[in-house]
């Protein structure tokens, strides 16, 4: 990291574990253009051990809590916080008040981020903004199958909770046993084409965007197996959200999962905080790590767009004989996110 100049030399990027796909594709970034990082390691068998990035690891328990050892570990006068989870970034954002000023968190205050992440809260939201939605059922009781439970906060008691997708009456009759179902709202499922629009909204209101077309996606809603560049970025559809986004002054990274049905695009969640399937922008040019290193100062050039964007993404690892296959096509030489050289 010799050739890092001073501007850059002032900032040290904070990665916590968790959400290894999308913490791999920020480490490549960083690698790449060469940025100081600190990757926590908070678990022992952490996939990060399997890489070539262990250089850069410091072992450390509840690293939110003990912030200032790394302070002290490590002299820099800026420290930036890129939390890689739902969980890490409500943690983050409840104690705050803790950090001082050299402590960078790039993310909005927890109302706005709540408003957002919270699946009920954004769905009234994208209402307010006549977006289109599924809709809702008055209680479980009234529900057609399938439908989706989805938890009205996604954090209970420190508990997260997602949603469940709900096909036949074993899995309902499961749902209620098992579940306190006064958690969860419940949403027609709306099948189709599944899409990502991908945001990095800048302080000024501006954005760098991206978008992906979901082909393989485990059950019950799980990981992005393999998916490729769409254009739904440069649409309508996208300039709905673009609208929203900058009316709540929202800053940061956030995905908005959609999904097709005829020619209508229904929203299905966000997310303001990193995913998984994170290599697909990377590797397309659009990266939009690069734009957050850029809004919060540690790197001077805001990042440009390039026009050839054909990488597709794919993790073999996560298939299995349960996955869903949004179209029928052969991904098994697709660009695999662990057959890079670097685990």
């Amino acid at each position: 990291m010799d050739q890092i100049n001073k501007k850059m030399k002032d900032y040290l990027i904070l990665i916590s574990s968790g959400n290894f796909r999308a913490i791999l594709s920020l480490i490549r970034t960083l690698e790449n253009i060469n940025i100081d990082y600190i990757y926590v390691l908070e678990q022992d068998n952490d996939p990060i051990l399997n890489t070539i990035y262990t250089k850069n690891i410091l072992k450390l328990k509840n690293f939110i809590q003990n912030i200032e050892i790394i302070k002290k570990k490590y002299s820099y006068k800026k420290y930036v916080i890129i939390p890689p989870s739902e969980t890490k970034n409500i943690k983050l954002l409840n104690n705050k008040n803790i950090f001082s000023d050299d402590i960078i968190i790039p993310l909005v205050d927890k109302e706005l981020y709540k408003k957002i992440s919270n699946k009920h809260a954004f769905y009234n939201t994208c209402v307010d903004y006549k977006i289109v939605v599924p809709k809702i059922y008055k209680n479980v009781n009234n529900t057609v199958l399938p439908f989706v439970a989805k938890p009205f906060t996604n954090i209970v008691k420190d508990k997260k909770l997602k949603p469940i997708l709900i096909f036949n009456k074993k899995q309902l009759d499961n749902f209620k046993k098992n579940h306190n179902t006064e958690n969860y709202f419940c949403q027609e499922y709306v099948d189709g084409k599944s899409y990502y629009l991908l945001y990095y909204f800048y302080k000024d209101g501006s954005c760098l965007k991206f978008s992906q077309q979901n082909i393989v996606q485990q059950p019950q809603g799980g990981s992005i197996v393999a998916a490729r560049p769409s254009n739904i970025h440069n649409d309508n559809i996208s300039e709905l959200y673009e609208k929203m986004f900058k009316s709540l002054n929202f800053r940061g990274l956030v995905m908005v999962d959609l999904m097709k049905r005829g020619n209508k695009f229904y929203m299905i969640e966000a997310n303001p905080r990193l995913w998984g399937p994170s290599q697909l922008f990377v590797d397309n040019g659009v990266n939009l790590f690069e734009a957050l290193l850029y809004d919060y100062g540690v790197i001077n050039k805001k990042p440009t767009v390039l026009q050839n964007q054909n990488q597709n993404y794919l993790c073999e690892k996560l298939i299995n004989k349960d996955v869903i296959y949004y179209e029928n096509i052969d991904v098994k030489n697709w660009n695999d996110i662990y057959k890079r050289g670097d685990m």
